[in-house]
């Protein structure tokens, strides 16, 4: 899980440097933590 963690953070500095990143480059970032789409992402962080 500390893996998931240090892409996530990784992929969060990218998301906060753009104010409104388009689907495909969310998408691209959620590649990174290891998801297929960024609706994949979502779900997971918000399952707890």
């Amino acid at each position: 899980m500390k893996h998931l963690h240090i892409d996530l953070h990784k992929a969060w500095e990218i998301v906060k440097k753009h104010e409104h990143p388009s689907k495909e480059a969310l998408d691209k970032i959620a590649l990174l933590a290891g998801f297929q789409t960024w609706e994949e992402l979502q779900k997971e962080l918000t399952k707890n």
